[in-house]
């Protein structure tokens, strides 16, 4: 088989910066171990860039808001991401180092991981304004201290922020903290124009450039959006680096269904296939397809975890020994291999099982394995007692994307929990309404996030502190005092005392029994000719300024 029509060519460069005060050293090429798999730069291929001509990415639905600075939302940063400016980049090739191709030219960070600086490059805002360090001071602390899940743990302890001039910008902590330096992508941090957002720091929705961003700082403007078919964006002409972009137009086509979404790439209407947007079956059958290329690299900036989670707040789940049932009824390992495709792994900690984690990950003391038979004796003792036909009289509800995905881990959880008396009703919702029924009315008994997991956990606070919860933040809606406790500190600890801290985190997490975490690959299909292919550190929230079309 043979795609019909042009493939396009995709080159994210990492233009590497010899810093002048610190670190930001070149990348090298080479070989990558993620997540247990042997994977190489098959595929790669860094030949003439020329400029011109349109590039087609498939992304699965509409944004809910597209100045996505100021959500979470995966599907949301889809359509911010090319309009971002970020302060740093990292380098997936060589233990995510920190590399200076963004809005920084260079950093210094402080031996006692107090005091972070970043000294900005000359760039300017699509008005016309120069971006400054007043900018990047005022988003941190309007914008990412009170609204950003991500970056408002990281920053717990930011006491002060000074601009000694219009382009250096240096961060003050009061306990000092490593970690920081790993969350200045934009993804993580996206920079704001001062001028234009200074008057809705509290009203952000208000703002004219909430919905129709026109004053942003990367290499694309959004120029059209139409609901439910395509977001188009031209060439900013003003971006800093004048090597880039190398396309004119970039198009994010929206196919909310996986299996057409893989029928657009053979056929030539898309040429990426993001990760998360492309179903496993169809990744595994354009294997064999020529002119197609499926990597399983790319997500380096965030491991993907999968996470079921259990609302402890619902009254039905209020009982542990309830919840303890349901994680016990569940075959997590055909779980992986039916809707996954086998690109993954279970794992009874909430952090995965990966080499940026080797020294702080444990294996809890509490592991609620597959044992269908123990999870009915345990209800039968906690007085869920079945009858004649094996009910128990107990219906709860799950709460899913309108996606292949999750209807089909929707309903191995049915048969499952089937199995030892436990109903379970299905209610399919696009994603606004999910997001409104889960997250504002918490109205559920299950949910499911296809979730990020950053270097440092610490960061994903937003999973299971109480205060969280706006959209896909704390899931299982947990109360756990101490393990509030713990986010909020460990940041400032050494690394002897953060280790401890993180075993006894994962251990009171585990503990509460209200998640199931299925560790898995996010593979993502492009045409074979796009050079520069794997996009490094994460394909997800890359902002396509190195994509050329050959032969264009």
């Amino acid at each position: 088989m043979k795609r019909k029509t042009r493939v396009l060519a995709v080159f994210l460069i990492l233009v590497l910066s010899v810093a002048i005060l610190s670190g930001c050293k070149g990348a090298d090429s080479a070989k990558d171990q993620k997540a247990g798999q042997d994977v190489s730069e098959k595929g790669r291929d860094d030949g003439e860039k020329v400029y011109g001509g349109t590039f087609i990415v498939g992304i699965p639905s509409d944004p809910t808001c597209i100045t996505a600075a100021l959500t979470t939302d995966s599907h949301d940063k889809f359509a911010w991401q090319p309009m971002a400016i970020g302060l740093l980049d990292y380098d997936a090739s060589n233990n995510m180092e920190p590399v200076c191709t963004e809005l920084a030219e260079s950093y210094e960070f402080s031996d006692d991981y107090k005091h972070l600086t970043f000294h900005l490059r000359e760039a300017y805002w699509t008005d016309g304004e120069q971006i400054t360090s007043e900018d990047v001071k005022f988003t941190i602390e309007k914008f990412l201290v009170p609204y950003s899940s991500n970056m408002s743990s990281e920053l717990a302890n930011l006491e002060t922020i000074e601009c000694p001039d219009d382009l250096t910008v240096t961060l003050n902590l009061s306990e000092p903290n490593s970690a920081l330096i790993g969350f200045w992508h934009s993804f993580y941090c996206s920079v704001l124009p001062e001028h234009v957002w200074a008057d809705y720091t509290e009203n952000y929705q208000e703002c004219p450039e909430y919905q129709n961003p026109t004053v942003t700082g990367g290499p694309f403007v959004l120029d059209e959006y139409v609901s439910g078919d395509h977001l188009t964006y031209k060439k900013n002409e003003k971006y800093w680096n004048e090597e880039e972009p190398y396309i004119d137009t970039l198009i994010l086509k929206i196919i909310p269904d996986q299996t057409t979404m893989g029928e657009a790439l053979e056929a030539g209407e898309i040429d990426l296939a993001q990760c998360a947007a492309i179903s496993y079956d169809e990744c595994d059958r354009l294997r064999d397809v020529e002119g197609i290329t499926v990597y399983d690299m790319g997500k380096e900036l965030r491991t993907t975890v999968y996470y079921i989670s259990m609302n402890v707040q619902s009254e039905k789940l209020a009982d542990k020994e309830m919840r303890i049932a349901l994680l016990e009824a569940v075959d997590q390992d055909a779980i992986i291999e039916k809707c996954f495709n086998n690109y993954g792994k279970p794992s009874y900690s909430p952090i995965p099982d990966n080499a940026a984690f080797n020294e702080i990950r444990v294996e809890p003391l509490h592991q609620y394995k597959y044992d269908s038979e123990a999870a009915k004796e345990r209800l039968d003792k906690a007085g869920y007692t079945a009858g004649s036909d094996g009910s128990r009289g107990i219906l709860l509800t799950v709460i899913v994307e309108n996606n292949d995905k999750e209807r089909m881990i929707a309903e191995l959880l049915r048969g499952y929990w089937d199995e030892i008396g436990v109903e379970l009703e299905i209610i399919s919702l696009d994603r606004a309404a999910l997001c409104e029924r889960v997250y504002t009315e918490r109205d559920y008994d299950i949910c499911m996030i296809d979730g990020g997991l950053s270097s440092d956990f610490a960061a994903t606070a937003n999973r299971y502190v109480s205060s969280y919860t706006g959209n896909y933040t704390n899931p299982a809606n947990m109360r756990n005092d101490r393990v509030d406790e713990i986010f909020k500190t460990v940041g400032a600890q050494d690394a002897e005392t953060q280790k401890t801290l993180y075993a006894e985190l994962q251990n009171e997490i585990a503990d509460e029994a209200c998640t199931i975490w299925l560790q898995n690959w996010a593979p993502y299909a492009v045409g074979s000719n796009i050079g520069g292919f794997p996009l490094r550190p994460d394909v997800q929230f890359d902002n396509y300024a190195g994509v050329w079309i050959k032969d264009n």
